[in-house]
C-alpha cells in the first residue's frame, strides 16, 4: 500500500472518528434539552398556570378559562411551597448544558419565580392590598372578553364561570381587611 493510500486512509478514519464523536455529543446534548423542556412544560402547568389561571387564558390556554385565582391563605401558601420547589429544581439545572435560548429561558423563569416569591413572602398584598382582590378578578373578566377566540357569547361563558367564584375572592379578602389601611 503506498503512502497516499495510507494517508488517505488515516485520514478518513479520523473524520469519521471525529464525526461519530460530534454525533455522539449532539445526542447526548438532545435529552438535556428535552428533559429542559420538560421542566419548564410542568412549571408553567403545574405552578404559574395553576396558581394563576387568569395569565394561562391570556396566553391562550382554554383549559384555564372558567377558573380564577385561589386567594385563600392556603391557596397563598401552597403557591410559595410550589414556587420554592421549581426554583430549586430549576437552578439545579445547568445553564451550560442548554442552547443560548434555553439558557435565557432559565433565567427568565427563575427571575419570574423569585419576583413572585418576593410579592409573596415579603410584600405581601394579599394582606393589605384590597385592590388585589377587586382588580384581580376585574382582569380575570377583562383577559377573555378582550380577546376575541370566540364569538361574544361564547366567551360569556367562561365570564360567567368566574363571576360564580368570586364571592369567595371577596370572602378571603374580608379575611385580610384588617391589615388593609384606611
Amino acid at each position: 500500500m503506498g503512502i497516499c493510500a495510507i494517508l488517505l486512509f488515516l485520514t478518513s478514519a479520523n473524520f469519521a472518528n471525529a464525526e461519530s464523536t460530534a454525533l455522539k455529543t449532539a445526542a447526548a446534548a438532545a435529552p438535556t434539552v428535552t428533559q429542559w423542556n420538560v421542566l419548564a412544560d410542568e412549571y408553567l402547568e403545574k405552578v404559574l398556570f395553576k396558581f394563576k389561571p387568569t395569565d394561562g387564558t391570556s396566553a391562550g390556554l382554554h383549559q384555564y378559562d372558567a377558573l380564577l385565582e385561589d386567594y385563600s391563605r392556603a391557596g397563598v401558601e401552597a403557591e410559595i411551597k410550589k414556587l420554592h420547589e421549581y426554583e430549586k429544581r430549576i437552578a439545579a439545572f445547568d445553564a451550560k448544558t442548554l442552547p443560548e435560548t434555553e439558557a435565557g429561558d432559565r433565567e427568565m423563569i427563575l427571575g419570574s419565580i423569585r419576583s413572585r416569591l418576593l410579592t409573596l413572602e415579603t410584600i405581601r398584598p394579599w394582606e393589605k392590598n384590597p385592590d388585589t382582590y377587586s382588580g384581580g378578578i376585574t382582569n380575570s373578566v377583562y383577559v377573555i372578553m378582550n380577546r376575541r377566540f370566540a364569538s361574544s357569547d361564547e366567551r360569556l361563558k367562561p365570564v360567567i364561570a368566574r363571576e360564580k367564584l368570586m364571592p369567595a375572592v371577596f370572602d378571603q379578602a374580608k379575611l385580610h381587611w384588617n391589615n388593609f389601611p384606611i
